[in-house]
């Protein structure tokens, strides 16, 4: 019986995995850098682990620290210059019948603390989850199992008894790297990672419930 449900963010609860591809190939072209390949294969990593394989491929001449706040600064203005920033569809719905359930909620993401903070407030969601994991408390980016474990840690709960929701390859890799049950949605028309690996596939939220995760 699982005790507690972990959400990754980005393709998860805001789309926001097609803007900050743009936002990436942008970021690159402007600094005269060739284009970027593939890069869903960063899902999940943190913004200094995305520069460090990505420097030499584009030819960018700055240093990897500063390539990461750049991005990290310029992201998070973009993002707050939206309009809105709609949640997945479903995914309020689903979180608000965990909580009904009785299962602890928490949030695992390779975003940088500013980027989570800002999403949260914007999508209304900032007191859901009693732990909040993101690529700044030091943990390794996906696919390594640090920030499952690390939200179980804090959560204080086993990773066996912990039920992970993904989008990305990297992700339910994690997920299962840390002994979690795994969801992996692939409701998104731009996500084509292959989830297969996951415990249980949906492409949409509402095929979901707190009782259902609570049972894996």
């Amino acid at each position: 019986m699982a005790q507690a449900v972990i959400f990754d963010m980005d393709g998860v609860i805001v789309d926001t995995e097609p803007q900050h591809n743009k936002f990436v190939r942008d970021f690159v072209a402007k600094r005269g850098g060739g284009e970027p390949k593939n890069l869903s294969r960063f899902y999940g990593q943190t913004t200094r682990e995305l520069w460090s394989a990505l420097k030499e491929e584009v030819g960018l001449k700055e240093d990897i620290d500063t390539l990461a706040e750049e991005s990290r600064t310029g992201f998070i203005e973009y993002l707050r210059s939206l309009p809105q920033l709609p949640t997945i569809k479903g995914v309020t719905e689903l979180i608000e019948d965990i909580s009904r359930a009785k299962l602890a909620l928490a949030i695992a993401t390779a975003a940088n603390a500013r980027r989570l903070a800002l999403i949260l407030v914007r999508t209304g969601l900032q007191d859901m989850f009693t732990v909040q994991v993101s690529g700044d408390d030091g943990a390794r980016g996906k696919p390594e199992p640090d920030m499952f474990l690390l939200a179980a840690r804090r959560l204080s709960i086993k990773p066996e008894e912990c039920v992970v929701i993904e989008d990305s390859r990297n992700g339910v890799l994690a997920a299962k790297n840390a002994g979690m049950k795994t969801i992996g949605y692939a409701g998104s028309t731009e996500n084509r990672d292959d989830l297969s690996s996951a415990d249980r596939i949906v492409t949409d939220f509402s095929e979901l419930n707190g009782e259902q995760l609570k049972s894996m």
